[in-house]
């Protein structure tokens, strides 16, 4: 089942719950944050650059458990 971003207070909780988080509840939180264009572009400038490529990293080996 998802995690729902709503319990997260800001973008930059989120961005660390993300940091955090295994591969399959990583994509699951992006896939929520996606769904709001403005939250997603804050969540993004959030994570930086470290935090974007790490969230990459987990976003291929969570494809890859489903394959």
């Amino acid at each position: 089942m998802p995690v729902k971003t709503e319990k997260f207070d800001n973008a930059a909780d989120i961005a660390a719950k993300i940091q955090e988080a295994e591969p399959v509840e990583a994509a699951s939180l992006w896939i929520d944050v996606a769904e709001n264009r403005t939250l997603a572009i804050k969540v993004h400038e959030s994570l930086g650059q470290e935090g974007r490529v790490r969230l990459a990293e987990k976003l291929q080996e969570a494809i890859k458990n489903f394959e």
